[in-house]
């Protein structure tokens, strides 16, 4: 055999292989197509999981365009999360990541709108802008997100909505420490303790709040109960000097 006749074999070679190849690619790209949204989510987190993340990307993409909402926001969501974080091999892209979480944030994906207000509290990723930050905090407070009541109270308590108004900021900290968040009971222990500007300290539920920082539920009810009958005793003693 000639050289220019194994030339063009190779040549051949080489085509059939590409040709085999590309034909593939088509057919997994045809049968993901006739996956239903549901499979198709399936199959984004199986091959993320399995560190294809080009694979998951296409599924998820798919599952996220699908119109149905409950699979299509929770696909976006990850989604959104793939492009934030990125990974070996898949660039973070923060442009994609802030489009995909804000589909599941209006979808009603709570820790999806706490993501993206993160985001553009930090400019992480994306051109920091306070106003996206908080309408997405608020949306993501809303639904009783625990990160999200305790992350709005400390915006308000740094002045983000102007004038501090420390009553609203601690029946936030009170409700995201009320559903066991640390920081919250941390804040909260420490405005009691020592009242910030107009806000009166509270002895009673400095120790309350750091009795349930700490793990003493037993300390904790006791101040409970305790509360109230100060305040009853203290009511009856204004009661005794007015007569």
């Amino acid at each position: 055999m000639t050289n220019d006749k194994k030339k063009t074999n190779i040549r051949r070679g080489v085509a059939f292989v590409l040709v085999i190849s590309i034909l593939a690619v088509a057919a997994i790209a045809a049968r993901d197509l006739f996956l239903s949204p549901a499979d198709q989510l399936q199959r984004g987190r199986d091959n993320l999981n399995n560190g294809h993340y080009a694979a998951a990307e296409r599924a998820l993409i798919l599952a996220a365009n699908s119109g149905e909402t409950a699979v299509s926001s929770t696909a976006a969501f990850e989604l959104g999360e793939l492009y934030r974080k990125g990974k070996p091999g898949f660039p973070a892209n923060g442009a994609k990541a802030a489009l995909f979480l804000e589909q599941a944030a209006k979808a009603g994906l709570p820790m999806a709108a706490y993501r993206l207000a993160l985001m553009y509290d930090n400019g992480d990723q994306v051109v920091e802008n306070r106003s996206k930050a908080l309408f997405f905090m608020n949306e993501a407070a809303k639904t009783g997100l625990t990160d999200a009541l305790y992350a709005l109270g400390v915006w308000l308590e740094r002045g983000y909505m102007g004038a501090v108004d420390m009553n609203k900021v601690v029946a936030l900290y009170e409700r995201a420490a009320e559903q066991g968040n640390k920081n919250a009971m941390t804040s909260l222990a420490v405005i009691y303790a020592d009242g910030f500007g107009t806000f009166p300290a509270n002895i009673e539920r400095s120790v309350y709040w750091r009795a349930r920082l700490e793990g003493n539920t037993q300390e904790a009810e006791t101040v409970l109960i305790a509360e109230p009958i100060a305040a009853a005793s203290e009511d009856m003693a204004e009661n005794s000097k007015g007569e």
